[in-house]
């Protein structure tokens, strides 16, 4: 045991420079996450988060993104080629007991969560097409439900998560689009009679990567 008034070192042979402790100060948490570099684009500071701790996934911690690094995170030797941005958040008031070291789940969200319009992934088909000078663009489309026949529409797209795809431009709240496996939608055509359920354009909560 150490007396009162002697001197602490972190071992037995007293090496200058050796840590003795880590102090946590748990007051000012902040979690620290790695996003891959296909989606660091749409990642800024002030951006919304929310932190699902490990050890309390049923009780998400609101943050925000305090900073995006400038460079890739190094590989690990055998690791893949893709690289990774370290992305450091400042997490508001956790009323869940927090420790240093935990490891933790975040949900970012992009667009700064305003409500879009969208529609289920699956609904989007998109085709080649020729464009000026002859060169070949992508565009997205979908199928229109109107009086029992389907017209194709053109659309642009925005935002996305795992179920949903934003519509920026080609479509109205209220329009009822075909849904279906990709195979059936491919072989739609302009006027062909369908029987589908009403899916009718819905307004989804703001997209996360």
């Amino acid at each position: 045991p150490i007396k009162i008034g002697e001197t602490a070192v972190a071992s037995a042979t007293g090496i200058a420079g050796s840590s003795l402790m880590t102090i946590a100060d748990v007051g000012s948490i902040m979690a620290e996450v790695n996003v891959d570099e296909a989606d660091i684009a749409r990642v800024a500071a002030g951006q919304q988060a929310k932190v699902y701790p490990a050890a309390f996934p049923e009780q998400p911690v609101a943050g925000r993104v305090e900073s995006v690094a400038m460079a890739p995170r190094a590989a690990m030797p055998g690791a893949s080629q893709g690289r990774s941005y370290v992305v450091k958040l400042r997490l508001d008031d956790p009323q869940v007991a927090l420790r240093s070291g935990m490891t933790c789940r975040v949900e970012l969200v992009v667009g700064n969560g305003a409500a879009r319009p969208a529609v289920p992934i699956q609904a989007v088909m998109s085709e080649e097409v020729a464009g000026a000078k002859d060169r070949v663009k992508n565009v997205s489309y979908v199928f229109v439900v109107q009086d029992g026949k389907v017209t194709k529409a053109t659309v642009d797209l925005g935002l996305s998560d795992d179920a949903n795809q934003e519509v920026t431009k080609g479509l109205a709240v209220g329009q009822t689009i075909a849904v279906g496996p990709a195979r059936l939608l491919r072989e739609l055509h302009e006027g062909d009679l369908v029987t589908a359920k009403k899916a009718e354009l819905k307004v989804a909560e703001g997209a996360h990567p």
